[in-house]
């Protein structure tokens, strides 16, 4: 009835062009659970925590990501 995920990510973007380019560095960590309460409905809620990191200070950011569902079927 309970399953659950766990979430990693690293990632480095280059971009090229006008002002030396942009180089982007983004780590992503995240867990989500799902209860199946019944056959035909489920809950669920997941979180995710993401931080970029630029050699251009506009464009770095941390986020915090909760959410929280309810799927039914027919």
């Amino acid at each position: 009835r309970l399953s659950t995920t766990a979430l990693a990510n690293w990632r480095q973007d280059e971009f090229l062009g006008t002002g030396g380019g942009r180089v982007d560095k983004t780590s992503t960590l995240g867990a989500n659970a799902n209860y199946q309460w019944q056959r035909w409905l489920r809950f669920g809620a997941a979180y995710t925590y993401t931080d970029r990191a630029s050699n251009q200070s506009t464009f770095d950011y941390t986020r915090h990501l909760w959410m929280f569902t309810v799927g039914a079927t027919l």
